[in-house]
């Protein structure tokens, strides 16, 4: 039976490891704004070889070029850019060899890919950030550093339409409505924090979408892009379903089944949804999903692991028009071409 000392004394210690992982978190995230400041230090001192963000066959290595595309529209930049952006240009900054630098320098690693996008950003919005005054001095050592940003970074009348919109999207997508047009105090981390504003910032089609709501995206629509999104997303993050070996424990072969299991009953009831859709559109995205399913079942993959297939001469009905065999290729517009003939 546990001791009623012991118990009240257990209570006392918890609460004092609380209280010590709250206060480690307070001053990681003013450290967090500490280490973004000095990096942009250091690009305002030149001290960040923005050119070696890019490619070496890149014939515009200019800051613009980082953020805007040819056609002068804002670039969409996610996890792999930000990587980039570590790997090439912040590491090296810090006189550091990049080589096994993620594996020797694992958590110090993790800290640098949350500051990446937030740098990216500070870089991008550089006019509007003082370094001086833009940062809180709490003196309550429970309150974190905040960042401001200020009314005029919000204001957008001055800017092209593209960019009118861009901001007010942003700020639709962070500020509540009876604070638009006044600063806005965020934290490094949090929902509305900066490092979630820098991300959204380099996904502007998103934060569109978002403010859209309901009127373009119904529920279904929501859930499948939450899902499919390439840097969050559980489906669009994933690479490959398990690797399992033949020797694998019993266990371990069991995820792969239930993997295969779960994708066939969603795959299915995604394509009776589409069938069952009264529109040309819904017809012609299923003639879009059985061409690629006829390619597949020609791939290299697919006769390795099922050998039976071609030992038996089977044969998968292939597309015919007008009598002819249609070539299934990467990027082939069945409904174009017979819209042609």
């Amino acid at each position: 039976m546990v001791n009623k000392k012991d118990t009240s004394n257990l209570a006392e210690q918890t609460w004092a490891l609380v209280q010590d992982v709250a206060n480690s978190e307070v001053k990681s995230l003013s450290k967090m704004f500490n280490i973004f400041r000095n990096f942009l230090k250091m690009f305002d001192n030149n001290s960040l070889n923005i050119s070696n963000y890019f490619d070496d066959k890149a014939n515009d290595k200019s800051l613009k070029s980082m953020f805007y595309g040819i056609d002068g529209k804002r670039k969409t930049l996610i996890a792999k850019d930000f990587g980039v952006f570590l790997k090439r240009v912040l590491i090296p900054s810090m006189n550091q060899n990049v080589k096994d630098f993620e594996i020797h320098n694992a958590y110090e690693y993790k800290a640098l890919e949350l500051i990446s996008p937030v740098v990216m950003f500070g870089i991008s919005e550089r006019k509007f950030i003082d370094l001086d005054k833009n940062f809180t001095k709490p003196t309550n050592p429970k309150i974190p550093v905040e960042m401001e940003l200020t009314a005029n970074f919000w204001k957008s009348t001055h800017l092209e339409e593209n960019e009118q919109i861009f901001r007010h999207n942003l700020e639709k997508r962070f500020v509540i409505e009876s604070n638009k047009g006044k600063s806005f105090y965020a934290t490094f981390r949090g929902e509305n924090g900066i490092y979630e504003i820098a991300k959204s910032y380099f996904m502007p089609k998103q934060v569109q979408s978002i403010n859209k709501g309901n009127v373009e995206n119904s529920s279904l629509s929501k859930a499948l892009e939450k899902i499919n999104d390439k840097t969050n997303g559980t489906l669009g993050t994933t690479t490959a379903l398990a690797n399992i070996t033949p020797d694998a424990p019993k266990e371990v072969k069991a995820r792969l089944v239930n993997e295969l299991s779960q994708s066939k009953e969603t795959i299915i009831s995604l394509i009776d949804l589409i069938a069952n859709s009264d529109n040309p559109k819904s017809q012609a995205t299923l003639l879009e999903i059985y061409q690629h399913i006829l390619g597949t079942l020609q791939s290299k993959n697919f006769h390795k692991n099922m050998p039976q297939m071609k030992a038996k001469n089977v044969h998968f009905n292939s597309i015919m028009v007008k009598n002819k065999p249609f070539e299934i290729n990467e990027g082939t517009d069945l409904i174009k071409y017979v819209s042609n003939i």
